[in-house]
């Protein structure tokens, strides 16, 4: 009954209306006690709280929670400092248990010191909340006897909230001279004389969310590591602060890094407050087999019971080659080597397989051949030799199809494949007979053989040159309108012909020549809607007419359009003839 007569005397005389959290009245002890209980929690808080005893000895002292051993061996003998109180495990301390679903923030921490004549004089409280690395608050100058039992001592705490997880709090005494010294929390009555003030809140739950939810890699060559992405991670109501959130890959295929540097399977994100605001966490895929790879992304820590998680996929692509003979159609004839020995692939249905035709300088698909699964692709030379891959009137491959560099493409069955990628130094030759529309894209070299051929609606980019064969009736489409962004020379060979009809005007495409030096007209008459070059970037440009004519504009409009004055135009003998609604607007006329 002793430790709780005075209770609200204490409350309003040392802390006026602020909240309670724990109490201790050290009146009646005997001064050899090594824990004082605590006469009142919280009920946010658990338990009763102990006061206990770093390195000091208890002694015998009426009234008081403490002892002697404050200063120690080698200490400063004008007064040990806080470092030595610190090394010396020279401290009282008490743990603050919040109750599960509960937080408490200390606002401050009201006792009553008494002391010897060489007993500490100054005390400073830290906690466990960074590892007993920073203070609190502090008190110095504290006297010895007389009103010290009666006079209030205040630490203001004003850097701790929402501690969801126990927390101890160390008050370190130092500023004694002698070994004998004593000290210790002390009063003259039955009131509290230790009390720890502040609030509790309930927490709520403690939660994480990501942004975004998914990460798409797309394709990567097995064995190598692709371009890292992130995500954002966030949590609220976290618990254990500091403390931090482990994040786990689903497999080998895919890493995770805190500073998209370091990588593993696991990176762990760190928390200093139950609040984590918006940190990336990088992700990367590293495909050990070819084929579609996915998993999620999973973390753990912080207290929370429901974690979000983050999908991944990706594809591991594997590279077959062609042996030197042998029809492409048959798994036997494909091997993992550079050279088409090694292991063959099981099928051509697989995510991720590319094969790529190579050492043989020309080879004629004997069969259909369909190359399927996401990322799957058919790759025309190995872009050190040259290769060419003729897909005949009577076969057709299914599926997608790249260039490489001094690969060939020729297309001689009206049922193309997929378009893919064509290297710089690559050819891609039309050559079906009959009628075909050729689809706008971007191309290296680009040859249009044999039939008549009509280039579709929009942009066709040839990067090399452009040579239409042998063609009748070449003209481009309308809606939109077709356009050929050229950077080499264009040539008309074997009686290539543009359409010839003025029924054929309204189709006419236009040619930008988009290169630099010399660009060459070759070898017949060209039908244009308009010849244009580009007004950037800034070039000098030579288009030169090379046994050829050019016929320019309809009745709606086009002709000539050189945009920039370093750009000229030579008929070098030919004839340049503008037609109904056409102009000519040039910053250099050429000659």
């Amino acid at each position: 009954m002793k430790k709780i007569y005075f209770f609200l005397v204490m409350v309003f005389a040392v802390n006026g209306a602020q909240g309670q959290l724990l109490q201790w009245n050290t009146f009646g002890n005997l001064g050899t006690e090594t824990t004082e209980p605590s006469v009142f929690n919280d009920v946010n808080l658990s338990g009763v709280t102990n006061l206990t005893q770093g390195s000091i000895i208890a002694a015998a002292n009426g009234n008081r929670f403490g002892g002697s051993g404050w200063f120690n061996t080698g200490n400063t003998v004008s007064g040990n400092t806080l470092v030595e109180a610190i090394a010396g495990n020279d401290y009282i301390q008490f743990i603050v248990t919040p109750n599960a679903g509960f937080s408490f923030t200390p606002t401050s921490l009201v006792f009553t010191w008494d002391r010897s004549g060489t007993g500490p004089s100054s005390v400073t409280l830290r906690s466990s909340a960074d590892g007993f690395t920073s203070d609190l608050g502090t008190v110095t100058g504290m006297i010895s006897g007389g009103a010290a039992t009666t006079t209030p001592r205040t630490i203001t705490i004003n850097t701790l909230t929402n501690l969801a997880t126990a927390t101890t709090f160390r008050l370190y005494g130092y500023a004694a001279t002698t070994t004998g010294g004593t000290g210790g929390f002390d009063n003259a009555s039955s009131v509290v004389d230790v009390q720890l003030n502040g609030t509790t809140a309930a927490t709520g739950t403690p939660s994480l969310s990501v942004a975004p939810s998914s990460l798409a890699f797309g394709s990567q060559a097995v064995g190598t590591q692709s371009v890292s992405q992130s995500f954002n991670l966030s949590g609220s109501e976290l618990t254990g602060a500091p403390g931090n959130i482990t994040v786990n890959s689903p497999s080998t295929d895919f890493q995770v890094a805190n500073d998209n540097a370091t990588w593993g399977a696991s990176t762990t994100i760190a928390y200093a407050t139950s609040t984590l605001s918006a940190t990336p966490v990088y992700v990367r895929f590293t495909p050990q087999t070819g084929g579609s790879k996915s998993g999620d992304i999973t973390f753990s820590g912080g207290g929370v019971t429901t974690p979000p998680t983050v999908a991944l996929t990706g594809i591991g692509t594997k590279t077959y080659y062609s042996k030197a003979a042998g029809t492409l159609t048959d798994v036997s004839n494909w091997g993992d080597v550079s050279d088409g020995s090694g292991t063959a692939p099981l099928d051509f249905t697989t995510d991720g397989q590319i094969f790529t035709v190579t050492n043989r300088a020309t080879e004629t698909l004997d069969a259909n051949w369909t190359v399927s699964g996401a990322a799957a692709k058919v790759v025309t030379g190995n872009g050190n030799s040259a290769t060419e891959l003729i897909i005949p009137s009577g076969f057709a491959l299914t599926g997608t199809v790249d260039a490489a560099n001094l690969g060939t493409l020729t297309l001689q069955n009206s049922t193309l494949p997929t378009m893919g990628t064509f290297s710089t130094g690559s050819t891609i030759n039309f050559a079906q007979s009959g009628t075909s529309v050729i689809p706008a894209g971007t191309y290296y070299h680009l040859i249009l053989f044999s039939g008549t051929k009509t280039l579709a609606s929009g942009t066709t980019t040839v990067n090399g040159n452009f040579v239409v064969d042998g063609v009748t009736g070449f003209n481009g489409s309308a809606t939109p309108f077709s356009t050929v962004n050229l950077a080499g020379d264009f040539t008309l060979l074997n009686a290539a012909a543009f359409e010839p009809n003025p029924t054929g005007d309204g189709n006419r495409l236009t040619l930008i020549l988009s290169g630099s030096g010399t660009q060459s007209l070759i070898g017949g008459d060209f039908q244009l809607f308009r010849l244009q070059t580009p007004a950037a970037p800034a070039t000098t440009l030579n288009i030169l007419m090379s046994g050829a004519n050019i016929l320019l504009g309809n009745v709606a409009s086009g002709g000539v359009n050189l945009q920039q004055s370093t750009h000229t135009l030579s008929l070098n003998g030919g004839t340049l003839t503008i037609r109904g609604s056409g102009f000519f607007n040039a910053a250099n006329t050429g000659t």
